[in-house]
């Protein structure tokens, strides 16, 4: 839960999944996107989700695919 409350904090939010959802050992935040959102938006996603300041048991599993995005 401290994920997706410091993601809030920041203006991002998601849903919230934990066992018996998900695998025991797991839990997981969605965050969904749709065609309306702007550049901009999007960029703030991004960035948000590859804040090293974010909690420390957070692993995103698309990174790779966020660095590309943003051409880090």
């Amino acid at each position: 839960m401290a994920l997706r409350d410091t993601l809030e904090q920041r203006g991002v939010f998601g849903s919230v999944f934990c066992p018996p959802a998900t695998p025991r050992t797991r839990s997981l935040i969605r965050l969904s996107l749709h065609a309306a959102l702007t550049d901009t938006q999007v960029a703030h996603l991004i960035t948000t989700c590859l804040d090293p300041g974010l909690p420390p048991t957070v692993v995103p599993s698309s990174i790779g695919y966020f660095e590309n995005v943003l051409g880090a």
